[in-house]
């Protein structure tokens, strides 16, 4: 039977998506496994829901079960700035994010010279399409970035059922109701939103421009997706 697969890419709304939407309607069967091990070593009901910070492509990991993916994308720029800021406001919660000290000892224009050796989920450039383009291109393998670029859109337009934008939210659940027979429940919550954002110099908002060209180009594809399966849906 089938499993849908939640790629849910560091802050573009995919927590309040989880809980307002996947968790309300689908009770007892959305999993978050840590890590790729722990998934493919789990059993899971039937039609479950797999949301996690796992790329495009885990469902090699589970050959016998069908795959339909999901996913949400936002500005590159908006949302880099917000992963950034997200784990350095972490320091006075209860835990202290995983990336923590690296935010800490670089500035958001030079965090992008220190890439290599990232876990998953860490603040790269073009993170948005290494997710997307998935295991086998750019997301641990070097490829070049016309390749991945081509396989994100291909991934996004023919392996994705459901792609949501961040700053169109409640038009986007109503998109995913057309799909599946949902109903969101509280469409305003963030319960994981970045609280703090200073304004940037425009240095520094260029260097993220210019690390995450990729992106851009993908977010601008994502957009007339979410738009023509939107009008399709009558919505």
């Amino acid at each position: 039977m089938g499993m849908i697969y939640f790629t849910h890419i560091p802050k573009t709304a995919g927590t309040a998506f989880k809980r307002n939407v996947l968790e309300a309607n689908f009770p007892k069967r959305v999993f978050s496994p840590k890590g790729f091990r722990q998934f493919a070593l789990q059993s899971f009901p039937d039609h479950s829901c797999i949301s996690n910070h796992f790329p495009y492509g885990v469902h090699v990991l589970k050959p016998l079960r069908k795959a339909s993916y999901l996913t949400f994308l936002r500005d590159p720029v908006e949302r880099s700035i917000s992963h950034y800021y997200f784990v350095l406001q972490l320091k006075y919660e209860k835990w202290q994010h995983p990336d923590y000290a690296r935010h800490s000892a670089f500035s958001l224009e030079e965090i992008w010279q220190d890439e290599p050796g990232q876990r998953y989920g860490a603040l790269k450039s073009n993170l948005q399409t290494r997710f997307i383009a998935g295991l086998g291109t750019g997301f641990y393998l070097k490829t070049s970035p016309a390749k991945m670029l081509k396989t994100a859109k291909m991934h996004l337009r023919d392996k994705y059922l459901f792609v949501g934008i961040q700053e169109r939210f409640p038009e986007s659940c109503r998109l995913f109701q057309s799909l599946f027979p949902a109903e969101p429940t509280n469409l305003e919550e963030r319960p994981m939103k970045t609280e703090k954002k200073p304004e940037l110099s425009s240095s520094t908002l260029l260097a993220i421009e210019n690390a995450n060209e990729l992106d851009l180009e993908l977010y601008q594809y994502g957009l007339k997706l979410f738009e023509n399966r939107s009008i399709a849906a009558g919505k």
